[in-house]
């Protein structure tokens, strides 16, 4: 919720406040609790989302006890980091080195980041997630939609060549994009954006 906004009947981009943000914590944990509560047999993916580090790590702080055995904890709030990299890395980092220690403490094995191929911030949050044993995922319709916009391929694989194809083809050409992209996410360690924080970074874990 928290990188959405509506003016004029019409839904944009954009971070909300600190203090806005509170509202949207408190309904992300009743909303976790509920889910907890009525679970039938399933796992469950129950995600946290704040704007702030200390806000994101307060949440996370409430939604990890309403994990059980093979649930996933879900990364909220950050699909728009790639449009906004100078704006979003930075608390990005900041909330990263707070959270994943932590659910590594608490024993959570497996984390989604939702809506997120930018490189640099998974290269960064696959490295914190080895070192803690947690498994990560991600999703995004981007691998499925850039092709049908005239987009190719992300960072070093990047195509700015690449034309939007005829409608003839323009199925066939998303679904070799969204292969190209999976085969991508799975060797992601081999890329040059996989890199361990630096040790003065490290010092804020």
């Amino acid at each position: 919720m928290i990188d959405e906004k509506w003016e004029g009947g019409k839904r944009y981009k954009a971070r909300w406040t600190e203090r806005d943000a509170e509202d949207a914590v408190s309904e992300t944990v009743r909303a976790a609790s509920y889910l907890a509560r009525h679970r039938t047999g399933v796992k469950l993916v129950l995600s946290a989302q704040g704007v702030s580090a200390s806000q994101y790590l307060r949440c996370t702080q409430h939604i990890v006890p309403l994990l059980s055995p093979g649930d996933v904890f879900g990364l909220g709030g950050w699909c728009i980091t790639g449009k906004l990299p100078a704006q979003m890395l930075p608390v990005f980092r900041e909330t990263m080195r707070l959270v994943i220690p932590f659910l590594g403490r608490e024993g959570v094995k497996q984390v989604h980041i939702w809506g997120v191929c930018y490189a640099k911030a998974l290269g960064e949050l696959l490295w914190l997630c080895d070192e803690y044993g947690i498994a990560l995922s991600t999703d995004s319709a981007g691998p499925s939609i850039r092709p049908a916009m005239g987009s190719w391929g992300y960072a070093e694989w990047r195509d700015p060549t690449y034309q939007r194809p005829p409608v003839e083809i323009r199925g066939s050409e998303r679904a070799r994009h969204v292969a190209a992209t999976r085969e991508w996410l799975e060797g992601f360690r081999a890329t040059p954006h996989y890199v361990p924080l630096q040790p003065r970074q490290m010092k804020m874990f």
